[in-house]
């Protein structure tokens, strides 16, 4: 279960910076959170077929703003998080 949530939460990254609206990422990375898989799936294949038809990492018309802070400080925290866990066990 750690893993996938660990693993969203570096796609939620992804999400939340490339979406042209944040709050459009916000809701599919809670879509994903709660009710599974399937929906980071269909995060994909809209992002494909309605997007730009390619799954390219740049934000798009007037992505979010602050995104590259964003997922800076959530990747930053997860490795920190990894690090505390690794040296706990």
């Amino acid at each position: 279960v750690l893993d996938y949530y660990t693993l969203s939460a570096c796609l939620c990254g992804v999400i939340v910076s490339t979406e042209r609206e944040w709050l459009h990422g916000l809701l599919w990375c809670l879509s994903f959170l709660l009710l599974g898989a399937p929906f980071a799936c269909a995060w994909v294949v809209s992002h494909v077929w309605f997007g730009d038809g390619t799954l390219e990492v740049a934000p798009v018309g007037n992505g979010f703003k602050c995104g590259a802070q964003v997922t800076t400080i959530v990747y930053s925290s997860l490795g920190v998080l990894f690090l505390a866990r690794l040296v706990w066990t």
